[in-house]
Formats: structure tokens, sequence, C-alpha cells
């Protein structure tokens, strides 16, 4: 008798292949995966930031607008996908609890005067103050009419 793991070769061979597939292709995936967009205040005059200008504000290195106005941060609420893009994008963390635990040190050591305020209705803050910036998921932008999108090279 003459045995034949042929089919058992075949089929171990196809579940390497398919795990070395999916692992290649989860990689290539970013760790949030809506669109994520910058807004300001409507009554704002910027109309693009660079990723370097994006981090120096919400890291306290820009304070405010070429105008002169005061810039007022708000952070996306803590597990949404637009912390997830804050902290890799602007602060290059892996993981979105280091946000929080940066701005205990900053106020700390008097960079902010108070962490920037979180909320989940970004677009109704930013309108209402006049140099406010947040960054939303797009699911959250719905009507950006009260607010400006702006474009941010490299988000």
């Amino acid at each position: 008798m003459i045995k034949d793991n042929k089919g058992k070769k075949d089929f171990f061979l196809t579940r390497v292949v398919f795990w070395a597939l999916f692992v290649s292709f989860s990689a290539a995936v970013p760790a949030y995966a809506g669109e994520i967009v910058v807004i300001v205040n409507k009554g704002n005059k910027t109309s693009n930031l660079s990723m370097q200008d994006l981090q120096q504000i919400y890291q306290g290195g820009k304070k405010s607008w070429e105008g002169g106005e005061s810039i007022t941060l708000f952070l996306p609420p803590a597990k949404g996908e637009a912390m997830k893009a804050l902290a890799s994008k602007v602060f290059s963390m892996g993981d979105a609890s280091g946000v929080s635990k940066f701005y205990l040190k900053a106020v700390f050591q008097q960079k902010f005067s108070s962490p920037p305020k979180s909320t989940d209705n970004s677009v109704a803050e930013v309108s209402a103050t006049p140099g406010g910036i947040a960054i939303i998921d797009t699911a959250e932008a719905g009507d950006t009419g009260p607010v400006k999108v702006i474009k941010v090279g490299g988000l």
C-alpha cells in the first residue's frame, strides 16, 4: 500500500500562502481606516498646512495663526479613528493613550495652560471658536458648512 501525502502537502501549502498574503496585506493597511481631515474655523485665512505645521500646532510649538489669533486645539474622541491618526501621524506614537500623557506632561511643564478639550462634536466646537482647529474623521464631518476643511500634506 502506497501512501499519498500530496493532498496533505497541497492543503498545508495553501494555508501557508493564505496566511502569508493575509499578514502582508494587514501590514499595508494603516491603523486608521477612515479618511481624516483637518478643520478650522471658517474665519481662519489658512487654506493648507504642512505636516510639520500640524505637528508644531498640536505639540505646542505654534500657538497663534498668521494673523495673530490664538490657536485653540480640539482633540478627537479617545477611541476614534481620528485619534489614532493624530497619535501616529502627528505624534509618531503607536498608541493613542500617549497623546493624553503628552498633554499632561506639557501642562506640568507649562507649555499649555490646560490640556486641549476632547469632544465628540468638533464641527460645532471649531465653528464656535475663532482660532479653533480639530482633526476629525470624515464620518464626523457631515455638513462642514460652519467650518473650513484644510489640506495637510502627508495626512
